[in-house]
């Protein structure tokens, strides 16, 4: 391969990606490819009640069924029943966690009651039909608005209500601000739940080791060391002693960055039987159990002066948890109000959000994961401010833009730099922005068919900079150079990235290099990819490591 003169000749070149060459000859190795000897196939008893008394589980019929081989209820699990844990982005969390299997009751249409072991996938879902569960059913509560009425069934015991946080982030006066406005718009807006559907759903096989104590889990997932740590933690062991790996994995977008009940039991069971274990979801499963993005109810009230200086902001977000928290259910509506102002120099302002119980499944990260709703609201409220102070869209956004650095916005989000109104000019002028709005007002008055322009602001803020990520370089006696990197790729293209920067910097080729991650032996420390950060936080761990090799190799040259 070829070099050139720029001092990072192989970074940001299109090269072909190194990874796809046995995703295309179908040589990948994904979560349902992985098959050990002996093992068992787990189906999952669901329920189909968004809420209800667990009134009695007859498992007789299940048992009998041809290649059945076990059935386990909450009833067979260590008491109390254990449970996923949560970030605690705010108090009271642990009282809303997600159980492996319900007990007593259960809170959402597809809550996992009973899982079935057989020895083929066939056997074990034909069992688990022949699961009887009774159930007593109770009012469901799918309204964020009447979840939180007066009188509304609260979902979880030890709560008064179904508000499972509330956070406000202000600053300056808002109420003198609007007192003193020369107009006031208000808002509701819904941003309704959707479903991440990645091409391949999730899975786990698990295996155990009696003679070292050991368990073993392949996983579809985006965190294997998240996983680890909380494998260990609900089995109530080192994370020493819990292997995960992550084969290839078929898209995730936000959705396998959690845990799940099923993947734990998975690992429970293959422990407890000394079998291997596995599960596959199949895709009404993941419609309705995987976690879903978004569920958010927003009122945002904002005060002007004639001008079109936006003097104020009062947003009241409703968010939809769920019936559980997982990992980051809470902490992703959280980042809402951070970005909450967008790019725009707003000085007083109120932002509260709420958390909510709800029957439905789990949500959770998704694609922007709470970013995208902030955006949504505050360039909502520039078009409607623009339309009652009939300014031009863009003009409105112009003059409320950030202009000098750094900045940092009463919702507490630190702008370090940046240029704001120039990128807007450059955006418009590439878009031609006045032509169109000239053909808008041209074919309006011939009553020619119309043309709408869409204009929009956005922060990013991404790449998750308060984590870190592991890299590590390392060169063996023939010369090959190994990458081992914590993030955990799903379709992103990161060994080819990662392979090019560190070639860059020790001045070789790209397929010189190795690069090794989703494997929490090979790996023993790492974080995981989400949120935009792989190339900017693993990328940068990366660099560095490649760097301090390459001093190394320099320093044992020098002394020959």
């Amino acid at each position: 391969m070829g070099r050139t003169s720029s001092p990072m000749p192989y970074a940001g070149i299109p090269l072909r990606r190194r990874e796809d060459r046995a995703l295309l000859v179908g040589a990948g190795r994904f979560i349902d490819d992985v098959r050990l000897p002996g093992m068992l196939h787990m189906a999952v008893v669901r329920s189909p009640h968004a809420h209800a008394h667990l009134v009695e589980i007859a498992t007789g019929d299940a048992l009998a069924a041809p290649g059945n081989v076990a059935v386990f209820t909450a009833g067979a699990l260590p008491a109390p029943t254990p449970r996923i844990g949560v970030v605690p982005a705010f108090p009271g969390l642990d009282s809303v966690t997600h159980p492996l299997l319900a007990h007593g009751i259960v809170r959402y249409s597809g809550e996992p009651v009973a899982v079935v072991l057989a020895r083929n996938r066939y056997d074990a879902e034909d069992a688990a039909e022949r699961v009887r569960v009774r159930y007593e059913v109770l009012p469901a509560v799918t309204d964020l608005d009447a979840a939180i009425a007066p009188g509304a069934p609260v979902l979880h015991p030890g709560r008064t209500s179904n508000v499972v946080f509330s956070h406000t982030a202000s600053g300056g006066d808002p109420d003198a601000a609007f007192r003193r406005a020369a107009v006031v718009v208000d808002l509701t807006m819904e941003q309704p739940r959707l479903a991440a559907v990645p091409i391949e759903c999730r899975g786990a096989v698990a295996a155990y080791d009696r003679t070292t104590d050991r368990i073993e889990v392949w996983l579809s997932t985006q965190t294997p060391h998240s996983a680890r740590a909380q494998i260990a933690r609900i089995l109530g062991t080192s994370v020493e002693r819990v292997r995960v790996v992550a084969p290839d994995v078929g898209g995730g977008f936000g959705a396998k960055g959690s845990l799940y009940p099923e993947e734990v039991l998975v690992a429970y069971l293959a422990r407890r039987l000394g079998r291997p274990i596995k599960w596959i979801e199949d895709r009404a499963e993941n419609l309705r159990c995987t976690t879903h993005g978004r569920g958010q109810r927003a009122r945002v009230r904002a005060a002007a002066a004639h001008d079109g200086t936006v003097l104020a902001v009062d947003a009241d977000v409703l968010a939809d948890l769920g019936a559980y928290c997982l990992l980051v259910t809470a902490a992703i509506p959280a980042r809402t109000p951070l970005v909450g102002l967008g790019a725009y120099r707003i000085p007083n302002v109120r932002y509260r959000i709420r958390g909510i119980a709800t029957t439905k499944a789990p949500t959770g990260p998704y694609r922007g994961a709470g970013r995208p709703e902030a955006a949504y609201y505050i360039e909502r409220v520039m078009d409607s401010l623009a339309a009652r102070l009939g300014m031009d869209p863009a003009e409105i956004r112009r003059r409320n833009l950030i202009a000098t650095f750094p900045h940092t916005s009463p919702t507490g989000l630190v702008h370090d730099s940046g240029d704001y109104p120039a990128m807007l000019d450059r955006a418009l002028a590439l878009a031609g922005y006045d032509h169109w709005r000239a053909e808008q007002a041209r074919r309006r008055a011939a009553d020619r068919r119309p043309i709408g322009i869409g204009l929009s602001t956005w922060i990013e803020a991404a790449g998750g900079g308060d984590l870190w990520e592991s890299g590590t370089v390392r060169l063996d006696s023939s010369g090959r150079v190994t990458v081992l990197t914590g993030s955990s790729p799903h379709g992103q293209g990161l060994e080819t990235a990662f392979s090019q920067i560190a070639a860059d910097v020790l001045g070789i080729a790209p397929d010189a290099v190795t690069v090794l991650h989703g494997d929490t032996d090979a790996v023993p420390a790492g974080v995981g990819t989400f949120g935009s950060r792989s190339l900017a936080i693993g990328g940068s761990a990366i660099l560095a490591a490649a760097g301090q090799l390459r001093e190394q190799i320099v320093a044992a040259a020098a002394r020959f």
